[in-house]
């Protein structure tokens, strides 16, 4: 007896003391920047009966709830319904860890708390289902908070009604499901991305988190950070944010490879080439021979035609030409034969000389390897 008095001596004296000297003995509160979001979406009766309980714990909760060391910020039943309408219902229907986040993310908070009660003999039982992305899976736990009807006592008195039941039922399930709640507050951590390029685009486990260097408080856990520059290659990692902590992730981007042409390095080889006629000489000397002896022949048969003239057709001893046209048939014959000679000259000539052309050495270019690459190319057909 006078050691416990001694203890609580003791303690009423140290907390005098500390009254005194205005001192702080409660747990310290969770940084603000690092307090995760929570959304409670109320609580739900699977049927009539256990609405009336379910409206008496919801109202215990909010109560109850820390909203202000714990969480930050919290959003209660009626600003979850202002923000999601009808889609609230649906939403407290939530068990997958899919469904809860999709919630979350409307209502832009990170974790997510619904509870449900429904009748059980003797009693009602309260499910807690809730959601933290630190965590492998959703949270459900469920337990059974049984009515106690106790008998009267003493002569004259009644047990329990269902006024006292029901507000009973929401005391204890509150305290249940606030122990459920303490696994949600756990602090968030922070993450540090020390980026070269401040163009680059930062996503965090497939949703954009900003461009460039930064800095982000989110939920502990893994977390896969991947970073896209068009100048360089993505970079990926996967980091591990711890609570309170500060992760960084210094980024090495790796510049992506220029693309270069492939050049195609051409060889020579010398083959023999014929060149075609029209560049062949001798073509055109023959060419020029046949008009030389073209016009030999037109020369020719005018002096013929002036010779075939100079006879006495009527018999009468007296030639039809002059003796002027004589001469210059006589000229005409001689150029005519000159021009016809030369002419058939060159024209032999000419065509011996296209004939006999030799052929032309010539540089031919071959694809061949480079440094950079090959190419080769190949035609075949018949004709």
């Amino acid at each position: 007896m006078r050691r416990a008095l001694f203890v609580l001596a003791v303690g009423w004296s140290t907390v005098a003391l500390a009254q005194g000297l205005e001192l702080d003995l409660s747990e310290p509160s969770t940084p603000k920047e690092f307090r995760p979001s929570l959304s409670f979406l109320g609580v739900r009766g699977t049927d009539e009966g256990s609405q009336a309980r379910a409206s008496l714990l919801e109202a215990e909760l909010v109560r109850m709830l820390p909203g202000g060391d714990q969480f930050d910020p919290l959003l209660l039943p009626a600003q979850a319904k202002e923000k999601l309408g009808d889609e609230l219902t649906a939403a407290a229907a939530c068990s997958a860890a899919d469904c809860f986040s999709r919630t979350s993310a409307q209502l832009g908070t990170e974790r997510a708390l619904v509870v449900w009660v429904s009748k059980v003999p003797g009693g009602s039982a309260v499910e807690v289902r809730a959601w933290d992305p630190g965590l492998p899976r959703s949270l459900s736990e469920s337990q059974e908070v049984l009515d106690k009807n106790e008998a009267a006592r003493f002569a004259g008195m009644t047990g329990k009604n269902q006024t006292q039941k029901d507000r009973e039922f929401a005391k204890k399930a509150a305290v249940f499901v606030m122990g459920l709640v303490g696994k949600l507050n756990t602090p968030n951590g922070k993450l540090v991305v020390d980026n070269i390029d401040a163009a680059a685009k930062v996503e965090l486990d497939g949703f954009s988190l900003g461009v460039g260097s930064l800095e982000r408080v989110i939920p502990r856990g893994q977390h896969t950070v991947r970073v896209a520059s068009s100048d360089y290659l993505p970079f990926e990692q996967t980091v591990t944010v711890e609570p309170l902590k500060t992760t960084t992730v210094k980024v090495t981007l790796v510049a992506k490879p220029i693309d270069k042409p492939v050049v195609v390095q051409q060889h020579q080889k010398k083959v023999l080439k014929y060149p075609p006629l029209y560049a062949r000489p001798g073509l055109y000397v023959a060419g020029a021979g046949a008009v030389v002896t073209i016009i030999g022949f037109i020369v020719g048969s005018g002096a013929t035609a002036v010779q075939a003239r100079a006879t006495d057709l009527n018999g009468d001893g007296v030639v039809e030409i002059t003796r002027l046209d004589a001469k210059r048939a006589q000229a005409s014959a001689v150029l005519a034969n000159v021009l016809v000679a030369i002419g058939l000259t060159a024209l032999a000539g000419g065509s011996l000389w296209v004939a006999l052309t030799p052929p032309v050495p010539t540089r031919v270019d071959e694809p061949g390897e480079s440094g950079l690459g090959a190419f080769e190319f190949a035609l075949g057909g018949r004709w």
